[in-house]
């Protein structure tokens, strides 16, 4: 089991995955709380921009975010 605080326990999750998802979790309820927007619609961003913030966030290698970035190019 992972641990990420006293009342909160994930099981069978990698620790990179599950300190992510934690996080995550508790960014949406911050943002509920204090009623700022969860998100842009998906459809309105830009491929390329979404790639950049989940190499920023260290979701994806630098590897990844090469691979991803010359394929998106090729479209």
């Amino acid at each position: 089991m992972r641990f990420l605080s006293e009342e909160c326990c994930l099981k069978g999750i990698p620790k990179k995955s599950a300190v992510r998802i934690f996080r995550t979790i508790e960014e949406r309820i911050a943002r509920t709380r204090t009623g700022l927007p969860l998100s842009v619609s998906e459809g309105a961003e830009d491929p390329l921009q979404i790639l950049k913030v989940r190499f920023a966030k260290g979701e994806i290698t630098k590897e990844e975010y090469l691979s991803m970035k010359r394929a998106l190019e090729e479209l």
